[in-house]
């Protein structure tokens, strides 16, 4: 390849359109990610809160193997909740949306309860998801 065939190809990137590819290729890692976090107590904004009211319960759950320090809820009893984890995704030129949600009925009041930041992606979580896109970003822009 010589530099002007190499130029070409330069010009054809579409670097929004190449992310959305990643992202769309790949919502598997992305909700595996958000299902880490959450298996771990942690939401956006810090821990999950407010902590189980019986003191018992949260005993029983570290028990379990909840992997969520004592007392503080990881939201996976029956399952069925992470299951129903799904990514929407939006994408403009100045914009990218992931919108994750779930489809188990119980999803709303989980919400309500512990505020929608358990659906965004705290610090920790961040920087995963950016090693994953640093390692694998290049290869879609030049699909």
């Amino acid at each position: 390849m010589n530099f002007h065939d190499l130029l070409k190809q330069v010009e054809k990137i579409d670097p929004v359109k190449a992310f959305q590819n990643l992202v769309n290729d790949n919502p598997t890692i992305f909700i595996d990610l958000l299902k880490k976090q959450l298996s771990e107590g942690r939401r956006g904004d810090g821990f999950i809160d407010p902590e189980y009211r019986s003191i018992a319960y949260g005993n029983e759950k570290q028990s379990r193997g909840s992997k969520a320090p004592p007392g503080v809820p990881e939201l996976l009893d029956t399952g069925d909740f992470y299951k129903g984890i799904t990514l929407s995704t939006s994408f403009t030129a100045d914009n990218v949306e992931l919108t994750f949600y779930s489809t188990d009925s119980k999803a709303d009041a989980l919400t309500n309860k512990y505020t929608v930041a358990i659906w965004t992606y705290d610090n920790e979580t961040i920087d995963e998801v950016i090693k994953f896109i640093e390692a694998n970003y290049i290869d879609y822009l030049f699909e």
